[in-house]
């Protein structure tokens, strides 16, 4: 399977000069802790990202007024792109890291975002019948040992 393909949440963008209030409004509405910040809707090409961390710290920090300032602002440029084609196998090894991938397609614009959750079987995890497995022992706790609950 392609990243286009398991790509999720196609619409959560947001432009650099939509409200920040608008903007932290469509982020709740939707469950999304992070959005990419797009050159326009029309060209999706993707300038930067914008977190609930990275409203509130600019906010706080930076004693802006939510109120008058546009996601532009506030934008960070930290973040990792895929391409549309790349195999999941690829994008299980480079999410490592990090907590999203940004899906591109071959003209830069954002077609979507991948998660670790998206690559889960993609990425090698251990599950939790080996955990206790490995963990577990044949001995008896000593009879002076006491439980506490």
């Amino acid at each position: 399977m392609l990243a286009k393909q398991a790509s999720r949440e196609k619409e959560i963008y947001c432009t650099a000069d939509m409200p920040l209030t608008e903007v932290f409004n469509k982020m709740t509405e939707l469950g999304c802790a992070c959005m990419p910040v797009v050159e326009s809707p029309a060209h999706k090409n993707i300038i930067g990202t914008i977190t609930e961390h990275d409203i509130c710290l600019k906010i706080i920090t930076g004693g802006l007024n939510p109120q008058r300032i546009s996601a532009g602002r506030v934008l960070n440029c930290n973040f990792r792109t895929v391409a549309g084609d790349a195999r999941l196998e690829d994008c299980a090894e480079l999410i490592k890291g990090v907590e999203r991938l940004f899906v591109i397609d071959e003209n830069g614009a954002f077609l979507g975002i991948l998660t670790e959750q998206d690559l889960a079987p993609e990425i090698s995890l251990v599950n939790l019948e080996t955990v206790v497995t490995d963990f577990s022992s044949g001995r008896a706790l000593p009879q002076n040992v006491q439980m506490v609950y």
